[in-house]
């Protein structure tokens, strides 16, 4: 909200906007992530594997209290917010950089993707709904609508150039949706 509010004062455009901060916004979470660590935070299901992280008595759920190893989903995450910034930075930035609010929706795309299966592996979540932690369920949310948002952004000349010569009143529906 405060983001479309500066973008209206300050007329910029609130996609690009959007667009300019999603870059190196994954880049920012994959640095932030760290924090979870240091705070023994968002791990995962107990594990043997070499690079378990290791939980505190205290700190591990009474369903776990025995177990010390984890898995690190802050650490698998880390890396993936990274793979997403070299992504956004390498390949979509260049391509997508005159299509407003594009790049925004991939990285929504992209981050709800890696969300969405990181949170099978976490323990720490309180809150269910339908059987699913609420992270998953906005997950999907936000998957399927950067998914339309991105059909629509990158068909819309197509549609434009369909419908005008389909229908004059097209061009109706088409000055509404600029």
């Amino acid at each position: 909200i405060v983001l479309l509010y500066q973008a209206k004062k300050n007329n910029i455009n609130f996609l690009k906007l959007c667009d300019i901060i999603s870059v190196g916004l994954p880049l920012a979470q994959a640095i932030g992530r760290w924090g979870n660590y240091f705070n023994s935070e968002a791990f995962g299901l107990p594990t043997n594997l070499p690079w378990g992280m290791y939980v505190k008595q205290g700190l591990r759920p009474d369903k776990y209290f025995s177990d010390q190893y984890f898995h690190p989903t802050f650490l698998y995450e880390s890396i993936l917010d990274l793979c997403i910034f070299i992504i956004m930075y390498k390949i979509v930035l260049p391509k997508y950089k005159d299509h407003n609010g594009v790049i925004a929706c991939i990285f929504l795309l992209l981050y709800s993707v890696v969300r969405f299966f990181i949170e099978f592996l976490r323990v720490d979540c309180v809150k269910y709904v339908f059987g699913l932690p609420v992270p998953q369920i906005v997950s999907v949310l936000l998957i399927i609508l950067s998914a339309i948002f991105l059909f629509i952004s990158l068909k819309k000349p197509q549609i434009d150039i369909i419908l005008r010569n389909v229908n004059p009143k097209s061009v109706d529906i088409i000055d509404f949706l600029n």
